[in-house]
């Protein structure tokens, strides 16, 4: 009798952890769904909440299968009814149940499917195209503004750039010029908002460009959203014997630095979503 009791308990709550472990998993493909970032994290933990209740469940049908067949075997009163109830029971549970399991399946795929079209990633992609040609031509016409400057101040001496420097910049759209003398020291600086920082010198990447192409231009993220567009050229100094560097800060229009970010972002996260289709239909 108590032999019974025990395995009632132990089945009952090995139906119990079963039950839980699916609701566990059901809560962490929700939550994939809603964030495809935690994609990764989370389909490990998933595939291994699946496995361990499908575990749970496989043990409990198997010790049930082998207990009704221990009984028929020893012929137990009421054990013929017992078998035809469990056959019956299994025909009516198992024929709708993989209806329902068909269904969901391709419900699913031709859902998921119907995320994405081929119109959608197309228009994303000359959308993203669009906006980083209209940034590109921003930026060469900023480089070519800062080509023209160094050019004006070939041959200025180093104690009369402030000048010049302020002047030429006032006919231009630049937030700020800077010379520096190498990377260490600047000759001359002048910004539009004379409350600006103090000019960001050279790195390594703008000298690496700068001795490899003879010219410098990046898209810089602002940490208040939006872009700036730097630009460096030398300036060979004609007495010093050594290199000077014009650095030049642009503005990116605010409208088009939002536009170009919303385009950025769309594109991402539709290419995550894409590059997660196959793997997200299977965890489904």
């Amino acid at each position: 009798m108590e032999t019974k009791i025990i395995r009632r308990r132990i089945g009952t709550v090995l139906l119990i952890a079963a039950l839980a472990l699916v609701v566990i998993s059901l809560i962490l493909l929700g939550e994939m769904t809603r964030n495809s970032a935690e994609f990764g994290a989370l389909y490990r933990n998933i595939l291994l909440v699946n496995t361990a209740s499908i575990f749970v469940l496989l043990v409990l049908i198997a010790a049930n299968l082998v207990r009704v067949y221990k009984d028929y075997k020893q012929d137990v009163p009421g054990v013929h009814l017992k078998f035809r109830l469990v056959r019956a029971i299994i025909a009516l549970v198992v024929a709708p149940m993989a209806v329902v399991y068909l269904y969901s399946i391709q419900f699913l795929d031709n859902g998921i499917e119907s995320w994405f079209d081929v119109q959608i990633e197309q228009v994303l992609g000359d959308a993203l195209d669009l906006s980083r040609s209209a940034l590109n031509v921003r930026m060469r016409n900023n480089l070519e503004q800062t080509r023209q400057l160094g050019e004006r101040l070939y041959a200025i001496p180093d104690a009369e750039l402030p000048a010049y420097l302020s002047k030429l910049r006032a006919n231009t759209d630049a937030l700020e010029m800077t010379v520096f003398a190498g990377t260490t020291r600047i000759l001359a600086t002048s910004a539009a908002n004379s409350a600006d920082q103090v000019p960001m010198f050279p790195g390594e990447d703008m000298l690496l460009n700068l001795r490899r192409n003879g010219v410098y231009i990046s898209l810089d993220p602002l940490p208040d959203a939006g872009y700036r567009i730097r630009t460096a050229v030398f300036l060979p100094s004609w007495s010093q014997g050594r290199d000077r560097i014009l650095q030049g800060v642009f503005p990116v229009d605010k409208r088009i630095s939002r536009l170009a970010s919303s385009v950025e972002y769309t594109a991402t996260r539709y290419a995550e979503l894409s590059f997660l289709r196959g793997p997200l239909k299977s965890s489904f």
